[in-house]
């Protein structure tokens, strides 16, 4: 295994691919590149990197895992190099692209320094399933130029809020169209904004796109669901920008029952005021029948335990709050209005 560090405070994605660049290429060179970008999460890397090193495939060398640390923390790069395998397969690579500039800048770095012509990408608090990697291989199908995986909260449930459009913590896409498109825009300030704007452009100049539910990564924090639901804040920026996507494909990131519960919960103490007893209780019934429902929707795969089930309940009662919350303070901070 290899473990490389680029030059402290150096574009790694700057640098020209020289001869020394390609003594460093593994053989046999892979036809796999996992993308690992981090910042400050060491603990939770090694869970990422350990759930990688374990994917069931037939060659062990024919994948590489590339870490790009953001956050230029010696923790983390002491944490990688002691990963290494005795046999160094599969190869893993560390770099320090420019610090502090977001997740797009480290998935930048790390599709250019990668030697595979298929890059997947995976987030350092994510942990893929053991067949994650071969499945999303088997599903990018020659008329493809990239693969959505389904993503799942640390409960095992599908999260109260889908990605929009390709979810950067799951997909696999090949070199050649990242290409293409020029990589990830770096102007967005989360990465809530440049999963669509992946997607778009990937369709527009590279090809179709395609789902493969059973390339499984699930979150490894538990309060990750209702954390996602801060994305939320940039969807009137993403409606501006891009309106006819938006109306099309993310009509579900804040559905009209997240508004209905939200609006029966919030109503129900103004009944209660107003003397109105019954009104109140059946207000909050109906917002309760709405959040079960929610939840029952999430358990579309079965979770570990009764805990599980329990906390997918409770986030579910939450996500609707959170999510109607951020949504109208993004459109107030962005000056428009939508539903």
């Amino acid at each position: 295994m290899n473990v490389l560090v680029s030059p402290s405070g150096a574009s790694v994605e700057a640098l020209p691919r020289t001869r020394e660049r390609e003594l460093a290429r593994p053989l046999p060179v892979p036809r796999i590149s996992v993308v690992v970008p981090t910042r400050a999460r060491p603990e939770a890397l090694r869970c990422c990197i350990a759930a990688l090193l374990e994917q069931q495939v037939e060659d062990r060398a024919a994948y590489e895992i590339v870490v790009v640390d953001d956050g230029h923390a010696e923790e983390t790069r002491l944490a990688v190099e002691a990963m290494k395998p005795a046999d160094g397969v599969p190869a893993l690579r560390y770099f320090r692209p420019r610090r502090g500039h977001g997740a797009a800048v480290a998935r930048n770095v790390g599709w250019r320094e990668a030697y595979g012509d298929l890059v997947a990408f995976v987030d350092d608090h994510s942990i893929p399933q053991a067949d994650w990697l071969a499945r999303g291989e088997a599903a990018l199908t020659s008329e493809l130029v990239a693969v959505a995986g389904q993503l799942r909260d640390a409960s095992g449930a599908v999260p109260g809020r889908a990605p929009l459009g390709l979810p950067t913590s799951n997909a696999f896409v090949r070199r050649s169209a990242l290409q293409r498109i020029g990589g990830f825009d770096e102007n967005f300030e989360r990465p809530s904004g440049d999963d669509p704007d992946l997607l778009l452009r990937l369709q527009r100049d590279a090809g179709p796109v395609g789902h493969c539910d059973e390339a499984v990564v699930q979150r490894a924090d538990f309060p990750g669901c209702l954390r996602r639901q801060r994305d939320a804040y940039f969807d009137a920026l993403l409606y501006k920008k891009h309106p006819r996507f938006f109306r099309e494909q993310a009509a579900e990131t804040a559905p009209w029952e997240h508004y209905l519960i939200v609006g029966l919960a919030l109503g129900a103490p103004g009944f209660m005021i107003a003397g109105v007893t019954g009104s109140a209780v059946v207000s909050l019934l109906i917002a309760w029948a709405l959040v079960l429902r929610l939840a029952i929707r999430r358990l579309r795969q079965p979770v570990r335990d009764s805990a599980g089930y329990l906390g997918t309940l409770a986030t579910s009662a939450l996500i609707p709050f959170l999510s109607v919350y951020w949504r109208v303070s993004g459109a107030l901070r962005f000056r428009v209005w939508f539903f």
